[in-house]
């Protein structure tokens, strides 16, 4: 069934332990960009003043300990949520009295303060390996007062007290738990290199389909067609998209436990890290042919950087549909209430339903198909960018009435102020702020009449074509697929789920992810304001006329 376009957020509080903008929702939001925007700040201006050997046993023991330390802590948290996701209903009460009338600006000013100190605290330990040594330990002293200053604005003091007291035991036991997952992992990695030896056989398989000179050396790992030969090292074993796919598959099964049907829906888990290994196999047996008989630095270049997020996107998106669409998939209705197509029990999406999916999807689907395309020529894509151009409009004029009804609204002042907000932030956390770049050396090296005419095409990509396919797809369509399965109170009211889940895959897609998803948080809460589509498309424009108008005037061509 079709659903209905926005039609506006409600501010009550809703029962069942979730939060809306009224309950809370707005402090988390808000906190989480900050603590977000702030992690990039302090990163850009924290580099210790040694790169291969740390100076100190203490600075040895940070540069190797630092990073698990941080996993184990994320563990950690999903442990603890995990384990009193039945109290949320009460532990959210709690909370929402607790910052009840509280103010966030004095907290919110003392974070500035302390903000400011810790930024002149990096540069000048980064700059001399002597103070560095020295004052490492006060340094670690003032983040710890950054984050605190966080957690109270959070809440107060004496909420967390009564949650200490509460839920200890299940603090200690997801300590136990992160330390355990961590030890697991160190094991896994064990398993990297068989697991690169049978993606070496399978690719090797694959290009004995079509091809006829084919070498592949077990020993070294290295595989070939002629004299292009490449290394199957551990990381291109697929591990890493494996893992991907199953931390998404097992959360967004966890959520939607409900409408799912167990154990039927464990199912997609190896269905997903299969299908992620074959067509990482696929990818790299692609990339020997190309590089065989085309470009060698096609080859490394093109699919090499792109076609792994791009499968990642395709297989968990996939899954996705294919569990509300496939009735093994999901319960009966008679049991959860609710069907992606509210049609009857066991019976396929209707044909409505799936023209209304294409309707929201052309677009990106002809983004995506130029940018594969464009991206296996790398590095002479460059010139392909107007396939992207073509492909967007030309879904666009196909479904013409359909985007003309959704963009006809006036422009949304707040959406417009929001998104030149993220287009500017954008550019200060760039972190190639030269104007050397591989795009600024091509362009200066094009006739006048060439490159005004490259830039006129990539503008109208980048402002005009670009956000319209990629909002439609993630603030449109994904987030529909979630309301619907999720429906809260109104067609796409404010839910937690709905944006982490389409922000995170939007920010998959983009090179700086984080950033990427900061954004699609931005462009997905002044939706859920005006309750349009069209404010989500109007702030991406915005974001993105900025980016390009500085990149054009400043010369700083890596932001494009």
């Amino acid at each position: 069934m079709t659903q209905p376009e926005i039609a506006g957020t409600p501010a009550d509080v809703r029962s069942g332990g979730r939060l809306s903008m009224g309950g809370g929702l707005s402090r988390v939001v808000l906190l989480t960009g900050l603590a977000l925007v702030e992690l990039l700040a302090l990163s850009f201006f924290y580099d210790p003043p040694y790169r291969d050997e740390a100076p100190t046993p203490l600075a040895a023991f940070l540069q190797h300990a630092g990073k698990p330390a941080v996993n184990a802590l994320l563990l950690m948290i999903a442990a603890i949520v995990v384990i009193n996701w039945r109290d949320r209903a009460a532990l959210l009460q709690s909370w929402r009295a607790s910052i009840a009338d509280r103010s966030l600006l004095p907290w919110l000013g003392l974070n500035g303060l302390v903000l400011l100190f810790v930024i002149a605290f990096s540069i000048v330990i980064s700059h001399d390996l002597a103070v560095y040594a020295r004052y490492i330990v006060p340094y670690l002293m003032s983040l710890g007062v950054l984050g605190l200053t966080f957690v109270l604005a959070l809440a107060p003091i004496h909420f967390w007290r009564d949650i200490l007291r509460t839920t200890w035991p299940s603090i200690l036991l997801s300590a136990v738990f992160a330390l355990i997952a961590l030890w697991f992992s160190g094991l896994a990695q064990a398993g990297w290199e068989p697991l690169a030896g049978a993606t070496l056989h399978v690719s090797h398989w694959m290009l004995t389909l079509y091809e006829n000179d084919v070498v592949m050396n077990v020993a070294a790992k290295e595989l070939g067609v002629g004299t292009f030969v490449v290394n199957i090292a551990p990381e291109c074993s697929g591990y890493e998209g494996m893992g991907l796919v199953l931390a998404f598959l097992g959360v967004y099964l966890f959520v939607f436990r409900r409408d799912l049907a167990f154990p039927n829906a464990l199912v997609l888990l190896p269905i997903g890290v299969v299908t992620i290994w074959l067509l990482n196999a696929v990818r790299i047996a692609v990339l020997i042919s190309i590089g065989a008989h085309a470009s060698a630095d096609v080859a490394v270049g093109g699919f090499h950087s792109q076609a792994g997020w791009i499968a990642f996107l395709l297989v968990t998106v996939g899954l996705m549909a294919l569990s509300h669409a496939v009735p093994f998939f999901r319960r009966p209705v008679a049991a959860s209430g609710l069907s992606v197509d509210n049609a009857a029990p066991g019976s396929a999406p209707s044909r409505s339903s799936r023209d209304d999916a294409m309707t929201w999807l052309a677009p990106f689907i002809a983004l995506m198909a130029a940018s594969i395309i464009a991206g296996a020529f790398v590095p002479h894509d460059k010139w392909l960018y107007g396939l992207r151009v073509v492909g967007i409009g030309f879904a666009i004029w196909l479904f013409r009435d359909f985007y003309r009804a959704k963009l006809r609204d006036r422009v949304d002042r707040v959406a417009l102020a929001a998104g030149l907000g993220v287009g500017a932030a954008w550019i200060a956390t760039d972190p190639a702020t030269t104007s050397a770049s591989e795009l600024g050396a091509w362009l200066s090296g094009l006739p006048p009449v060439a490159a005004a005419l490259w830039l006129a095409i990539r503008a109208a990509g980048t402002i005009v074509f670009v956000p319209i396919a990629e909002e439609f797809a993630f603030r449109g369509y994904l987030h529909r697929l979630i309301m619907t399965v999720r429906p809260a109170a109104g067609p796409v009211a404010m839910t937690l789920l709905a944006c982490v889940i389409s922000s995170a895959l939007f920010g998959a897609i983009h090179q700086r992810w984080l950033a990427g998803a900061l954004a699609g948080v931005v462009f997905a809460l002044v939706m859920y304001r005006s309750g349009r589509i069209s404010s989500a498309v109007v702030a991406h424009m915005a974001a993105n006329a900025a980016i390009f108008a500085w990149a054009l005037g400043a010369g700083q061509w890596s932001l494009l």
